[in-house]
């Protein structure tokens, strides 16, 4: 949904969650062209997303990687693409991650080399240990924001996708107990 058809719907007023601004058509624009620009991968691990496969006779859901050897020519203008899956030991999926935050900046009006692209796995365990500087709104200051100490900065919490699609009660997915935003 574009930002504007957000803010009509917002006919109470109320202040848009980051969260809600995360499912804006900019941001999954933004988004979409920072995992392209790294390879469509985790710049840490390089992992990639997994397929994510259930099995009803089992209940079990297998994790699998798409791995894409090239396509193989047949003649003509047919082709094949000759790829394989690969078991992965859990589910990856990719998610962009801002190195700053900028006061009242929305979250795809920053630099591209603001952003980058980590898996959900690397971007929970560089929140546990780093802490993202957010600057004044003309960039001059570093404030002191304190990450909320629920998610560690996240703004949700993986284990809880199923309610709410994990959105961190404590700061409402704010990463922050002050919104920055």
């Amino acid at each position: 949904m574009p930002l504007k058809e957000l803010l009509l719907f917002n006919n109470e007023g109320k202040h848009l969650t980051y969260s809600q601004y995360l499912s804006t058509n900019e941001w999954m624009s933004k988004r979409e062209e920072i995992i392209k620009r790294d390879n469509f991968q985790c710049t840490q691990c390089k992992k990639k997303d997994t397929i994510d496969n259930y099995d009803p006779i089992t209940k079990k859901t297998e994790h699998l990687w798409l791995i894409d050897n090239g396509v193989v020519y047949l003649g003509g203008d047919t082709a094949s693409v000759n790829s394989v899956f690969v078991s992965a030991d859990k589910h990856y999926h990719l998610e962009v991650h801002h190195t700053r935050y900028i006061l009242n900046r929305l979250p795809w009006d920053y630099k591209n080399e603001d952003l980058i692209t980590f898996c959900n796995h690397c971007h929970t365990e560089f929140h546990l240990h780093h802490k993202v500087p957010v600057y004044s709104g003309d960039e001059s200051t570093e404030l002191e924001y304190e990450p909320c100490p629920k998610c560690n900065g996240k703004g949700y919490i993986p284990d809880y996708f199923n309610v709410q699609n994990g959105i961190c009660f404590q700061c409402r997915g704010e990463k922050y107990i002050i919104p920055i935003i």
